[in-house]
């Protein structure tokens, strides 16, 4: 399987660009939240796998 890098800045600032074209405007706190919960939801659906930084 190939390894597969998530940044959560990346996914976040993804999200956001998202919702403006769908002429949403979040707030900096919603933006977070909803990378969290899209980060959770890949872990749990084993889609990813959480790996610490400092256990590189």
């Amino acid at each position: 399987m190939s390894e597969i890098r998530i940044d959560t800045e990346e996914l976040e600032e993804y999200i956001h660009q998202k919702l403006l074209s769908n002429h949403l405007i979040p707030t900096g706190k919603d933006i977070e939240v909803l990378g969290n919960i899209f980060f959770d939801f890949l872990v749990d659906k084993k889609v990813i796998e959480e790996i610490n930084k400092r256990d590189k």
